[in-house]
């Protein structure tokens, strides 16, 4: 019987101004199943007492590495995290989530049954305590575990691309070590572009239909905050970046079209969702940020360059309204607060 090895798995953590749900994500680390981490804190120049917590925890558990540095955005903390970490594996969680206490073990002993280089499985959200399933469009959901060996399968490459997030990925450190930064001039879906270019060097990856991480959207989460033309651009300027990524490397057929749809639906989401949940934008000022966008070459190509199969009913109801893109947000918005309403009310009878 083949003998199960125990890895170091270093965990990496960008921390900044998160000190309301810190301690959480850190407990929620330290008490994990799997007890061989080394944990890596990046205080990323944080102006609260996250730095304070984060040298408490060292102090408690040796563990812990703590890194203080000047703020310089959450890819340089995770690049900084990746120069010190020492594990054969690697996991990325953010500093305001959390995870169940089996995740590390679950995903490691499943990579080490497999013989493959990454474990991605599914998170929930949670806003103002609701729990909100996250959905993948276009692609079948499955009872149990798939290997993904053959890469340029566009059914593979679909199932890599669904989610951004590389907190939902434990990955071999041989993929990234001496291969692999974070782009620290992008602000916006950065971990895509880090996970696009991780899949060249891949063998292989296993998808698990399990709930391991639970992202909290908070005033300050990156999709949730700050000037919306600035997250737009930041968009963009990730979506060039990927488009050139893609015309050098070697990606599966189906490349493009998916990351026109994924581009496609965060425009939407930021569009529909970001505008309307704060009410310190004037109407017009909201009509005008629309139109801005839609009237762009950039956002004229996705359009066109997307997969209808892969979007979700906001973004297929705007395509069907394109002409008037003002009600179509506006529309949407008010769909996906509808929905929001009826699964809350569905768990509270539920409870």
């Amino acid at each position: 019987m083949e003998k199960i090895v125990s890895p170091l798995i270093s965990v990496i953590i960008p921390i900044y101004n998160v000190e309301p749900y810190l301690r959480q994500a850190l407990d929620s680390v330290t008490n994990q199943t799997w007890c061989n981490l080394q944990i890596i804190l990046v205080d990323d120049g944080s102006s609260d007492n996250c730095g304070a917590i984060c040298d408490e925890y060292a102090t408690n558990d040796g563990r812990i590495t703590v890194i203080h540095k000047e703020n310089g955005g959450v890819s340089s903390a995770r690049n900084a995290g990746i120069n010190v970490a020492i594990g054969e594996w690697v996991y990325f969680m953010d500093s305001d989530d959390w995870i169940e206490p089996e995740t590390l073990e679950v995903c490691i002993k499943k990579a080490q049954d497999v013989h493959t280089d990454m474990v991605m499985f599914k998170s929930d959200r949670f806003e103002n305590s609701k729990r909100f399933k996250q959905r993948t469009s276009g692609l079948r959901e499955c009872d149990g575990d798939i290997l993904y060996n053959a890469l340029q399968d566009p059914d593979s490459f679909a199932r890599f691309s669904s989610r951004g997030s590389m907190c939902i990925c434990l990955i071999n450190r041989s993929v990234i070590q001496g291969k692999l930064f974070y782009d620290e001039q992008l602000y916006f879906a950065e971990d895509r572009h880090f996970r696009w270019r991780a899949y060249k060097n891949l063998n292989s990856f296993l998808y698990t239909p399990h709930v391991y991480y639970h992202y909290r959207i908070t005033p300050n989460s990156a999709n949730n905050s700050g000037n919306v033309m600035k997250k737009i651009n930041g968009c963009f300027a990730t979506h060039k970046k990927i488009l050139e990524e893609i015309n050098s490397g070697d990606y599966p057929s189906n490349a493009i079209e998916l990351e026109n749809s994924i581009v496609f639906r965060e425009l939407i989401f930021v569009l529909a969702d970001t505008q309307f949940k704060y009410d310190d934008l004037r109407y017009s000022q909201k009509k005008e940020n629309i139109h801005a966008v839609v009237k762009t070459d950039t956002f004229k190509s996705v359009l066109e360059g997307c997969c209808w199969e892969y979007l979700s009913t906001p973004t297929l109801i705007f395509l069907k309204l394109r002409r008037f893109p003002v009600f179509a947000i506006y529309l949407i918005h008010f769909l996906k607060e509808t929905r929001n309403l009826i699964r809350t009310i569905k768990c509270k009878i539920k409870n």
